[in-house]
């Protein structure tokens, strides 16, 4: 969906993914530590070209980039989508980091706070393939509480995997429980 969204931190900023950031996208996607655990993308840069041009005319759906704010190197991607309006929750992924960078928990709390703070949405929530253990940790260090397991609810390739399901709600992180906020310092949105 075209938005004009653009949330910084201290160190990295989640700004609207634009036509010009597929190269790097297929690039993220098809890096082989990277891709094992995602769905999979063609290595082929029209074929992303046209994808961001559907998602830019699909409402309710936020892609992001995440970049350094000192040199605007792309770091990854993230995204919101699937947002229901009457109940105020979302699904959030497509999240991407490059091997080497160290953008993965800052771009967590910066789309906590979009999230909750911007889009007032209630809950979020993710699937994550049982296997990928680093950024299940990560999940959960950012406040993230584990729902439950679902068996076979992803393919990926050949193969169908089990992932785990975590949500995290505006209460949680309002109240302090997530990254950014409790035994991660005090939370303020102008720094975080």
């Amino acid at each position: 969906m075209r938005h004009d969204f653009t949330i910084s931190g201290p160190a990295y900023r989640l700004r609207p993914v634009e036509v010009d950031d597929a190269a790097f996208i297929v690039t993220l996607r098809t890096e082989p530590t990277r891709n094992r655990f995602i769905h999979y993308t063609p290595p082929d840069i029209e074929a992303q070209i046209n994808w961001i041009q559907r998602y830019l005319e699909q409402p309710g759906d936020y892609y992001f980039i995440v970049e350094s704010v000192q040199t605007g190197e792309r770091e990854g991607t993230i995204g919101i989508y699937d947002i229901d309006p009457q109940q105020r929750t979302a699904e959030w992924g497509r999240w991407v980091i490059r091997p080497g960078s160290k953008a993965a928990l800052q771009s967590l709390v910066l789309l906590f706070r979009l999230a909750f703070e911007s889009l007032h949405l209630e809950v979020l929530r993710t699937h994550t393939v049982v296997e990928n253990r680093g950024v299940i940790a990560i999940l959960e260090r950012a406040g993230m509480r584990r729902v439950r397991i679902l068996p076979k609810d992803v393919q990926i390739g050949q193969a169908q995997h089990d992932t785990v399901e975590h949500q995290i709600s505006r209460a949680d992180w309002l109240g302090g429980r997530a990254a950014g906020t409790g035994r991660f310092g005090t939370h303020n949105p102008a720094t975080t």
